[in-house]
């Protein structure tokens, strides 16, 4: 977005009239009149807004007003119960000065969490304009201006979706809005799917609505609520496990029992229980422990009965030893075993429905055999207190789904335990506990050579074992538009209370600066002025009205940028342990220099300033000293202390000197924030009784050039005579392995790293900034990008140069895109002096593909020792080499052969002439054989290309060197 910025903030008598219309209009009678018969809130066709009752259908009306029977939700139905509104303690989120930023500003009102009492609104970021998610209100408000001498004009939405439920909420918040921009603008209200064209139209790529939010039921044990549960091994011949009743009772002196209560395993043995089968017991109940290792760290417990059992074990059982059940008789144990196996039923799911297996696969009766898995199959294993999902790896979703839809109904049957859960098993990764009821060796995940060569068809295998990722050509159409790739969020900025302007709070800020690992208040006569060389902390308390002592804080450390890196960390610990002693309402920030913030700002409006060097040493008045005034409006608007050279036709300069007069200088594409705030730091920086002169662009006085230095160039090219937009700056860099391009939100000149290259766009010029230590993969890379993001450009530019600009010799066209650039290191080299790229920007970039690619010439004058070297356009290009993706255009690539995913060779060489030194130009080397023509492969290999690829590398190593072609 592009900011504007109005005269003059909202006078205090206007903010306590929109107060007493905001209170009168939020009582009952109030709000009824003004819903019913008010003209500003209409409907999007211009149409006064009125109750359902007389508009028809249900979604034809919506009554604003908080009605006896309750609340009136999105689609017309209202709530079963009424709630009270109470517009005397809501908090007004709109920040200060809204309306003043051009472009949309888009709010959310939704429900607060699970109660329906709670709601809130909350500036919703631009990544995210254009969705709507159905159960919220959105406040939609586009700002738009015609002139600079004119006024921002405002048109104001209420969306509401068919699900939300929280209407008033959100009329009473566009109420408040209405009065902060005093009246005037009246706001539409558009529902969901009836949004008229205009209102599409302020979103650029379209609107999109979001589903809310359906909780859906987990199963399985790693991400099932586990609850507590007691198994009963058992069986006169055989090893059977039952899940049985938590309880004492379930208990008898014949046979073992698990208790698994999720972070503690316990194994209770009894009296004249088969130690025999304790040996077994132990084994599942370890690997029980073990399945859930990644989740919880376990513990086991073995003891029995003559044994003092732990206190935990019989609380949760909810009894004691005298609770246990004598042992089975010898054929009580022998039913009981039958029975276990009886009840065990296996039923498959496929295309076919459900349908039952029967155990023929294994000598033993009565028991299931592991071979009646099938892979591509799901099968629902029911013990009668146990149910397992279990679900192949190959079978596809909805059988899948079926399988456990299946199970769920099973579960839910009359007669079954209410303690009765669905267990998921995933093929190869079964629970011992679904193990045990099946004969035969489960197949378990190994990596066998045959899965991981599949694995490895997937992966380019560079040098030595690890794979390398391919270097794929960047998206530029990425980067002239990231809206359209980037994931729809709605997540909160940073809870950072920004400074009240409504006087209705108690404020208190302190500003300290750090020295020595200590903190020293600063006098308000300070507040707002920084030296690069030191770090501050900056704390802002804000007191609610009527809450007593209860109060939120704010403490932010801001960090020079020649600050020593001891005074930087003993800023950071100082903030901590203030913002320690200030409660729990505290929030800490760090502030860099150059990077503020707009709630940081809104502490300094017009009264912020960065100069050079150290408090330490300072004295005033000044000898001489030249400040830049750059910003777009009241809160990004900041006062650098630079160079003389910095000057530019879009920035307000401050010329002070011990002598009087001082100047105030106004380029011709300053705005009006920059000039208001020229005005105000000029009385604060010159000298007092020193007299202030304003200088217009055009009109300087041989007085003001003798006091700047002396005339010189200066950056006044017509864009910036409009009042230049800030740059896009993309950064180039390898720190994952492969080539990528990232945008900088906020940039400064400490972001250009001598090892990487950064792209400067500037929408008339072009810069590729190169790092002295940049290596050429990088260099030719950067290049090629910055190629295609011009030629691809569709935002109107019809040419574009681009500049390639070495590090530590920027021109001053390049360092006016950076606020405060620092000169004390280096000087400025001529534009004229630098390589340039002339490229051919089409003006229909979307029929590219269907023409050549645009021409691309490249000048190179006088070249100096700073330069890296240019390329190479004469040779023909090849892919393998970064460097010739200059030659390609942006719709042109490299042809990749499918099977290999190198690049492909066309040219055809015989045999003879790839054995003679020296090769020709461009020929690959590591891949001589692929230059014959498929014939005399077969007569030099003795096969074919595709038997040759089959082979192990080492071999195919030895045949190359055995013809010569190695």
């Amino acid at each position: 977005s592009k900011f504007a910025t109005v005269a003059a903030y909202k006078q205090a008598e206007a903010e306590s009239a929109a107060a007493e219309r905001e209170s009168a209009a939020c009582r009952p009678d109030s709000a009824t009149n003004s819903a019913t018969n008010s003209p500003r809130h209409t409907e999007g066709d211009g149409r006064p807004l009125s109750a359902p009752e007389s508009r028809g259908p249900p979604m034809a009306g919506l009554r604003l007003v908080m009605p006896p029977g309750g609340v009136l939700r999105g689609d017309g139905s209202r709530t079963s119960s009424p709630r009270e509104m109470h517009p005397a303690k809501r908090v007004d989120n709109f920040h200060y000065n809204v309306g003043q930023r051009l472009g949309n500003e888009v709010w959310k009102v939704a429900l607060a969490g699970e109660v329906d009492d709670e709601r809130e609104m909350f500036l919703v970021p631009e990544t995210a304009h254009g969705a709507f998610n159905k159960q919220d209100c959105y406040i939609v408000l586009h700002n738009s201006l015609k002139s600079v001498e004119d006024d921002i004009e405002h048109l104001l939405y209420l969306w509401i979706g068919k699900e939300s439920s929280v209407v008033d909420e959100a009329d009473l918040r566009v109420r408040q809005l209405e009065d902060k921009l005093q009246n005037r603008v009246s706001h539409q209200v558009v529902r969901e799917a009836e949004e008229p064209a205009e209102f599409k139209e302020l979103f650029q790529h379209g609107i999109r609505y979001i589903e809310p939010i359906k909780l859906s039921k987990q199963v399985g044990s790693r991400n099932e609520q586990r609850v507590r549960r007691l198994y009963q091994i058992g069986g006169a011949k055989t090893f059977l496990v039952k899940q049985v009743p938590v309880a004492a009772s379930s208990l008898n002196n014949g046979d073992l029992f698990i208790l698994d209560d999720e972070a503690v395993i316990y194994q209770w043995m009894g009296r004249v229980a088969n130690r025999l089968k304790a040996g077994k017991a132990l084994d599942l109940t370890t690997r029980m422990r073990d399945e859930r290792m990644t989740r919880i760290k376990a513990t086991v417990e073995i003891f029995g009965a003559n044994d003092e059992a732990p206190e935990a074990f019989w609380r949760a059982l909810g009894g004691t030893i005298d609770d246990v059940a004598p042992p089975l008789a010898p054929e009580q144990a022998v039913e009981w075993e039958r029975e276990v196996l009886a009840n065990r039923r296996l039923l498959r799911c496929s295309e076919n429905g459900v349908e039952a297996v029967e155990p023929v696969l294994d000598d033993a009766a009565d028991w299931l055999h592991v071979g009646l898995l099938e892979t591509d199959k799901c099968f629902v294993l029911d013990s009668g207190t146990e149910l397992f999902a279990w679900l192949g790896k190959s079978s596809p979703p909805a059988i899948k789904q079926l399988a456990l839809t299946y199970a769920d109904q099973l579960r839910a049957q009359d007669g079954r335990p209410s303690w009765l859960t669905v267990s998921k098993q995933t093929e190869t990764c079964e629970e011992a506990l679904f193990r045990n009821k099946f004969r035969g060796k489960f197949r378990e995940y190994v990596d066998t050579p045959d899965e991981f060569k599949k694995r490895q068809a997937t992966i380019v295998v560079g040098k030595g074992v690890a794979g390398t990722v391919q270097q794929r050509r960047v998206n530029v159409d990425r980067m002239h538009h990231p809206e359209k790739y980037a994931n729809v969020m709605e997540d909160l900025p940073p809870p950072v209370t920004p400074r009240d302007t409504n006087n209705n709070a108690e404020i208190t800020t302190q500003l300290f600066y750090v020295r020595q690992h200590e903190k020293h208040e600063l006098p308000p006569a300070e507040h707002g002025t920084f030296f690069a060389a030191n770090c501050y902390l900056f704390s802002y308390s804000l007191f609610l009205p009527g809450s007593g002592n209860q109060a939120k804080h704010t403490v932010y450390f801001w960090q020079g940028r020649k600050a020593s890196v001891d005074d930087k960390g003993s800023a950071a610990l100082l903030a901590r342990d203030y913002a320690h002693s200030l409660g729990r309402n505290s929030t800490q920030v760090r502030v860099l220099q150059g990077k503020e913030p707009e709630h940081f700002m809104s502490h300094f409006v017009s009264n912020f300033v960065i100069r050079n060097g150290s408090r330490d040493t300072f004295s005033e008045p000044k000898e001489f000293g030249v400040y830049q005034v750059r910003g777009t409006g009241p809160l990004s608007t900041r006062t650098f202390e630079v160079s003389p050279l910095s000057l530019t036709s879009a920035d307000v300069a401050i010329v002070v000197r011990r002598s009087s007069p001082a100047f105030v200088w106004s380029g011709l594409g300053a705005n009006g924030s920059q000039k208001t705030t020229g005005a105000a730091m000029a009385a604060k920086l010159a000298a007092p009784g020193t007299s202030i002169v304003q200088v217009a662009e055009g009109a300087e006085s041989d007085e003001f050039w003798q006091a700047l230095g002396g005339r010189r160039p200066y950056v006044n090219s017509a864009h910036f005579q409009r009042g230049a937009a800030p740059a896009r700056v993309f950064h180039c860099s390898e720190g994952t392995g492969v080539f990528g391009v990232r945008e900088l939100a906020d940039y400064g000149q400490d972001d250009l790293l001598d090892s990487d290259a950064f792209i400067v766009d500037g929408k008339h010029d072009a810069f590729l900034w190169l790092g002295t230590r940049a290596n050429k993969t990088k260099t030719d890379l950067s290049r090629a990008t910055i190629i295609d993001y011009v030629q691809s450009a569709d935002d109107g530019r019809t040419a574009c140069p681009i500049y390639v600009v070495p590090g530590g010799a920027e021109p001053i066209e390049f360092a006016a895109y950076f606020n405060g650039w620092d000169w004390s290191n280096h000087t400025p080299r001529p534009l004229n002096e630098l390589e340039t790229i002339t490229v051919e920007i089409s003006s229909h970039n979307h029929e590219a593909q269907a023409r050549p690619p645009p021409q691309v010439v490249v000048s190179a004058p006088k070249r100096s020792s700073l330069d890296p070297k240019p390329a190479d356009f004469s040779r023909p290009a090849d892919f393998s080499r970064p460097a010739d993706l200059l030659k390609a255009g942006p719709s042109s690539a490299p042809v990749v052969d499918q099977a290999t995913e190198q690049p492909a060779i066309t040219t055809v060489l015989p045999y003879d002439r790839l054995i003679e030194r020296p090769l020709p130009p461009d020929v690959i080397l590591s891949r001589l054989e692929d230059y014959l023509s498929p014939e005399e492969f077969q007569t030099v290999f003795k096969m074919t290309r595709e038997q040759f690829s089959k082979l192990p590398k080492w071999k195919l190593v030895l045949l190359k060197k055995e013809k010569k072609l190695f």
